[in-house]
């Protein structure tokens, strides 16, 4: 008899039959049922013990997680690439605009004419977001890959 055991819950019998297959191969001894329901109801030995919860479902969200990281990660690479396109003082001025400080005050801060800085505000604007851009702004301080 093993000192240790892998439950199995899974609604397919088929993966639960492949699995307990799987793990039996390996020689570790499983015990599979077809619901929580039936696992939390059913006596099982005091024996150290790991559980396996319906796999498929595990894929599809582990690929769904994956695709949103890859999704955001190209985001931020198009958001990296047009920060690129500013100018040293554009990019200066950025933090500032999105922070949500007043023209004037921005100006104030970079000791240039408020015109001057309405002139780098809408630099920034046409280069940053003249594309539809498909994540809100961030900062440029979190523009940095996963």
């Amino acid at each position: 008899m093993t000192d240790h055991i892998v439950f199995v819950v899974d609604d397919d019998e088929r993966v639960r039959e492949a699995l307990s297959e799987l793990l039996a191969s390996h020689g570790l001894r499983a015990l599979a049922f077809g619901s929580a329901g039936h696992y939390v109801s059913a006596d099982k030995p005091d024996l150290p013990a790991c559980l396996i919860l319906d796999v498929e479902a595990a894929i599809r969200v582990a690929i769904a997680r994956d695709r949103e990281i890859r999704s955001e990660r190209a985001e931020l690479g198009v958001l990296k690439q047009r920060h690129q396109e500013l100018t040293p003082r554009e990019r200066e001025a950025l933090p500032l605009v999105v922070s949500g400080l007043l023209n004037k005050q921005a100006a104030a801060e970079l000791g240039i004419s408020e015109v001057t800085l309405q002139i780098h505000r809408r630099n920034v604007m046409q280069k940053i977001w003249q594309r539809p851009l498909p994540i809100s702004c961030v900062s440029p301080s979190d523009w940095k890959y996963r």
